[in-house]
């Protein structure tokens, strides 16, 4: 008797791991064969190490390739012939279009697809944003349904008719571990103010902004440390230049701390999370910050506003404003209590919202709904 498959697709492992590992050890207690496709990265091997079937796929995140898109379709095409899944669920744009389309014509697996934001492209315009835009119209109405990160994306898709009512849901953010992210036993108020940023260097995500604030701020509050931390993607067509950081750096305005993969140990020492990005899906740092007790100043755009209830679990300042940003967190710096109490509502909001275990309940009820069965078997 063959076992049913399930397949979950993101444009690297990272993405599958730290978002998604709790469904698909969900489907493997359940006697499931549980593939991970994604482009090679550590967190691929670390799923392997799960118990997962790992296959290679070369996502490119530089932008629009035919080359290197159709390679990877190519490779999509051989997967879903290899395994002949029963549900394919994918994450983020390429692997949501060129999945699609890969699996409408290689096998009958149910497809869910889940909008993690709309990106460079829709921030930016251009080809790609039209590329991007005719491949969600064609791709979205033949899966059986599409999850949205914050109710912005959804409208906009529903607005340019993208997807039909019937077949969306509503899913806010990807989930934190509430057990692993949790607030600091004693935060040490005596010690300089690190105020942090999270996040891939480019510029959407606001590192001018952050940067610009902290050599406003340094005026006032010498001792203050502006980190920022996250790993360079040159590949991508918004990336920050290495030279552009080191001069920063050089000039004494932040500290760069580089990619890390204990965002824990880092998160619990702060004082303050900053993330002046321009749009996002529903970003995760600001979950796991406020799930350390830690409260976060960011923009008033679509995702971010989802995170961070203003003046109550956060604030929110508004876009490519460092003047409104660096006022924002000086009013934080200056009010100890404020940040302790701001701190205490944004756990609470995880808690009762955002816990990963509340998350993976509303994925699976989709998977229900669509007419998947964990305990299902295939002649």
């Amino acid at each position: 008797m063959k076992k049913p498959c399930v397949i979950f697709v993101a444009n690297r492992g990272y993405g599958l791991f730290n978002s998604r590992l709790i469904l698909m050890k969900h489907f493997l207690s359940h006697g499931w064969t549980v593939v991970a496709a994604a482009a090679q990265d550590i967190y691929l091997e670390k799923l392997n190490d799960a118990g997962i079937t790992i296959e290679p796929v070369p996502f490119y995140r530089g932008g629009f390739s035919l080359e290197k898109d159709w390679q990877a379709f190519h490779e999509l095409l051989r997967v879903y012939k290899k395994f002949s899944p029963h549900l394919v669920h994918h994450f983020h744009a390429k692997p949501i279009i060129l999945g699609t389309i890969a699996a409408k014509k290689n096998c009958k697996a149910k497809i869910v697809n889940t909008v993690t934001g709309l990106g460079h492209a829709f921030i930016h315009g251009g080809i790609v944003q039209y590329l991007a835009s005719l491949g969600y119209r064609i791709c979205l109405g033949s899966s059986d349904m599409t999850i949205f990160q914050n109710q912005d994306d959804l409208n906009f898709f529903l607005t340019k008719k993208w997807v039909s009512i019937e077949k969306t849901k509503l899913i806010i953010g990807s989930g934190v571990d509430i057990q692993h992210f949790k607030p600091s036993q004693v935060f040490d108020y005596q010690s300089a103010p690190r105020i942090l940023m999270v996040a891939r260097l480019l510029w959407q995500k606001g590192v001018l902004e952050f940067v610009e604030s902290a050599k406003l701020l340094k005026k006032n509050f010498p001792n203050a440390l502006f980190q920022l931390v996250g790993e360079q993607d040159f590949a991508h067509p918004d990336a920050v230049s290495e030279k552009w950081i080191r001069d920063v750096v050089d000039q004494g305005a932040i500290q760069y701390l580089g990619y890390s993969k204990d965002i824990y140990s880092i998160l619990a020492s702060s004082y303050l999370v900053v993330l002046p990005s321009y749009r996002e899906g529903l970003p995760r740092i600001l979950l796991e910050a406020a799930a350390c007790g830690v409260p976060a100043v960011t923009t008033s755009v679509p995702g971010c506003r989802e995170a961070v209830v203003d003046g109550k679990t956060g604030w929110l300042v508004p876009p490519r404003d460092s003047g409104a940003l660096a006022q924002a967190i000086s009013r934080v710096i200056k009010d100890p209590v404020l940040r302790s109490k701001v701190g205490k509502s944004a756990r609470k909001r995880v808690e009762e919202i955002f816990d990963i275990q509340i998350i993976a309940e509303r994925q699976l009820s989709v998977y229900r709904e669509i007419g998947i069965q964990l305990d299902m078997t295939l002649e």
